[in-house]
């Protein structure tokens, strides 16, 4: 049986790291630098097992939180190799078994296991900033489904934090999943009373029109928003900017085509790494050969 302290030995180079952990890997493999090998050396996945070999034998709520919240930082190929070789005897180790076990899930896109878990520590301030943002996340992910659990989650979140735009937004987001539209844009709307039509906000509104099939409204926004001069950051005109043009694409029409394809071009020729943009205005070329025959 392995050991952390044998792991976080100093001057032991990372394949042998991996040997001491049970998982077979040569040094070629390491040379190449493949992808899940150099995720694995993420200085979250060093800092929780420091974390894991200092706890005593009958570690204090916050001992055993600063080791939960360590494991909480790991991707999913670190997590799983920590789950190799963390033990599960005693009550603290059955906790972080569980706990990693949860997280491997919330990690391949099933959250109902963690978010119960971390709900429960959510006003523990041991772990209150640590689990906030995967429950954030996974509230959400309950949302997306139609379960107002995860409504009930980010109102008390914003119980926690009155006021904050993060918090106002993530509601307003998962009130609209559930298709409480009116709530929904009652929120936008202090957020907008507050701090000005910005293009997030002007996004989340238009959303909610759009969920609501009130498609004239939402590209208004969209457009709006993709203002050069909307307040706010590129990165959030640039998503109004294809949001309008993925609406404008579904119309159909060609003269709408001309539009998004312009809307389009505007955000690829500044940000050459957009994925959605891109994608979309391969889209209107082939509707284009479709309707040329």
């Amino acid at each position: 049986m392995w050991s952390w302290s044998s792991m976080l030995a100093p001057g032991l180079p990372f394949c042998v790291l991996l040997t001491l952990s049970g998982v077979p890997i040569t040094q070629g493999q390491v040379t190449q630098g493949q992808d899940w090998s150099a995720r694995l050396q993420k200085q979250e996945y060093f800092e929780a097992g420091r974390s894991l070999s200092r706890l005593p034998d009958q570690p204090s709520l916050e001992s055993l939180g600063t080791a939960g919240l360590a494991l909480l930082r790991l991707d999913l190929p670190s997590a799983r190799l920590v789950r190799r070789g963390l033990s599960s005897g005693g009550a603290s180790g059955s906790r972080l078994v569980g706990l990693l076990d949860d997280l491997i899930q919330f990690h391949r896109g099933n959250p109902l296991p963690l978010v119960p878990r971390l709900d429960g520590l959510l006003e523990d301030r041991a772990w209150q900033r640590g689990v906030l943002p995967f429950l954030g996340r996974g509230a959400l992910q309950l949302c997306r489904s139609g379960q107002r659990k995860g409504v009930e989650i980010l109102e008390r979140i914003l119980r926690l934090y009155p006021g904050a735009d993060w918090a106002l937004s993530n509601l307003a987001n998962g009130d609209r999943f559930v298709g409480d539209y009116e709530k929904a844009i009652g929120i936008y709307a202090r957020l907008m009373q507050q701090h000005g039509r910005q293009a997030w906000f002007l996004n989340g509104l238009a959303l909610v029109h759009q969920a609501r099939f009130e498609r004239d409204k939402a590209l208004a926004l969209y457009l709006e928003g993709g203002k050069e001069t909307c307040p706010g950051t590129q990165a959030d005109r640039f998503t109004c900017r294809t949001n309008a043009a993925v609406l404008l694409i579904a119309r159909g029409k060609a003269s709408d085509l001309d539009r998004a394809e312009q809307l389009l071009d505007s955000v690829v020729s500044k940000d050459p790494a957009a994925i959605r943009a891109p994608y979309y205005l391969r889209r209107i070329q082939r509707l284009r050969r479709g309707c040329l025959g």
